[in-house]
C-alpha cells in the first residue's frame, strides 16, 4: 500500500462517514427510548402503546444490526481498496486473458458477484 495525500483524504472521509452513521444510529436509538412509554400525539389515534413499543423494539434491534453492518462494510471497503483486493482481482483476470475487454468485463462482474455474496448476511 502506498501512503500519500489521497490515501489520507480517503481514510479521513471514511472515518468521518463511519462516525456520522454511528452517531445518527445512536441518536435515533436515544430518541426511541425517550418516547418508548408514550405514543407520540401524531399517532395516538392510530396505534396502541403496545404496537408503538413493538415498533420501537424492532427499530432498536435493527439499529444494533446496522452498527455491525457499517463496521463490516467499512472493513470490506478498506480490504478492497487499501488492502489490495481490487489489484488482486485484476491480476487474476490479467493472468487468464490478454483481451482488455474480457479483463474489464470479468473484473466488474466478479466484483459485483463477490460484493453481493459478501453483503448477503446484511
Amino acid at each position: 500500500m502506498q501512503f500519500n495525500l489521497f490515501t489520507l483524504i480517503f481514510l479521513i472521509t471514511t472515518f468521518a462517514y463511519v462516525v456520522t452513521m454511528m452517531w445518527l444510529n445512536t441518536r435515533q436509538a436515544k430518541s426511541m427510548l425517550n418516547s418508548f412509554d408514550k405514543v407520540p400525539n401524531e399517532f395516538a389515534a392510530k396505534i396502541t402503546l403496545e404496537q408503538h413499543q413493538k415498533a420501537a423494539d424492532y427499530t432498536t434491534a435493527k439499529l444494533k444490526v446496522n452498527h455491525l453492518e457499517i463496521l463490516f462494510s467499512t472493513g470490506v471497503l478498506l480490504a478492497w481498496t487499501l488492502g489490495g483486493g481490487l489489484d488482486y482481482l485484476d491480476g487474476i483476470w490479467r493472468s487468464l486473458t490478454s483481451d482488455t475487454l474480457y479483463i474489464g468485463v470479468g473484473f466488474i462482474i466478479s466484483l459485483i458477484v463477490i460484493g453481493t455474496l459478501i453483503d448477503l448476511p446484511f
